[in-house]
């Protein structure tokens, strides 16, 4: 991928908003002023409105994604680049992204609705965490430590009927929930 220099000292000279372009101020971001306002603070730029198109690429330059979201489908943690286009301004900015895949989850809780009396609950930990899962039901918390197996059996007789939300906590930290139904 080619970048271009854009020489911006040209157009700025310092007065605000310039005289040429009637911005605030010229950049080599995207964040322009794009009308005077009386204010002579300092305010927080506000965004350019108009033709705007981002681009994602991953670490090898390929094009991955465009639009303002990315989703990752590959389960890898990398640094992605984001290329946003101002196409009215004719600006070019860029910036890198670390994404870092968080494999903690909570996969499937089954029978879901259950009248069995238990559901088994099925996950994802890394090895090294200390998990456990936390079921919330109206008020009342019960823990189930969990190991490196991939499911844990949650026994429901004594749980209450209705709508009963399940946590799973590693080293301390919320990674993900789900909801189950007794009937």
């Amino acid at each position: 991928m080619t970048s271009s220099n854009i020489n911006f000292i040209e157009n700025d000279f310092g007065l605000e908003p310039n005289e040429n372009s009637n911005h605030f101020y010229l950049s080599s971001d995207i964040w322009t002023r794009n009308s005077y306002d009386g204010i002579e603070k300092h305010q927080n730029p506000e965004y350019v409105a108009g033709d705007v198109e981002y681009r994602w690429f991953d670490e090898d330059g390929y094009l991955v994604a465009e639009g303002m979201d990315l989703t990752i489908n590959n389960g890898v943690s990398e640094t992605y680049q984001l290329v946003v286009f101002d196409l009215i301004n004719g600006i070019t900015d860029d910036d890198y992204v670390n994404v870092t895949i968080d494999n903690h989850e909570i996969e499937s809780i089954s029978p879901n609705p259950t009248n069995t009396g238990q559901i088994d609950v099925h996950y994802n930990i890394d090895g090294n965490a200390n998990a456990y899962l936390m079921v919330i039901e109206n008020g009342i918390i019960r823990n189930y430590m969990v190991t490196n197996t991939t499911s844990k059996i949650i026994q429901t007789s004594n749980f209450s009927n209705g709508t009963h939300t399940i946590l799973l906590i590693c080293d301390g930290v919320i990674k993900d929930s789900k909801q189950f139904v007794k009937i």
